[in-house]
């Protein structure tokens, strides 16, 4: 990442009360992402639907005032909704950051990793996802991902 973009993921550390949501499919880079720029806050993270264990880690977070970040694909708008339910009323800045997806680099990183899920799931999965919106988030935030180097900007 270059320094504009750093200064952006700085800006995010030094606000209180932040709820970042990681937005894409499988093998975009969301985990990697989070433990490059992220891996000082707290984490939720969970394959599918948010459980009631989640839900509570959330709770917890949001009760001690903590800025955190929820790793998972959050990629539909039903998907999304319980984390909001969550956060509604808390004070908190709710963030969205997608990870922009090609299908095939996506399966390609996937492949190479060792819990792999099938392709097929990855390819399903492109084709429900939601792009956030401005009514659902504070701000968004763009990442592409060349190879685990990635760039950042303001959702436009």
């Amino acid at each position: 990442m270059e320094a504009h973009e750093l200064e952006i993921i700085d800006n995010i550390l030094a606000q209180p009360k932040t709820a970042i949501i990681m937005i894409g499919i499988h093998a975009t880079g969301k985990t990697y992402f989070y433990h490059q720029y992220f891996k000082n806050i707290a984490l939720v993270s969970y394959d599918g639907k948010i459980r009631r264990k989640e839900q509570q880690q959330m709770q917890n977070f949001v009760k001690e005032g903590l800025t955190f970040v929820v790793d998972s694909n959050n990629i539909t708008k039903q998907d999304r909704k319980p984390l909001f339910e969550v956060l509604k009323g808390k004070g908190y800045t709710i963030l969205g950051f997608y990870f922009n997806s090609i299908v095939g680099e996506c399966i390609d990183r996937n492949r190479r990793r060792a819990n792999a899920i099938p392709d097929r799931k990855i390819i399903d999965m492109s084709k429900i996802i939601e792009l956030p919106t401005e009514s659902e988030f504070s701000d968004v935030y763009y990442v592409d991902n060349f190879e685990n180097n990635f760039e950042l900007r303001r959702w436009e």
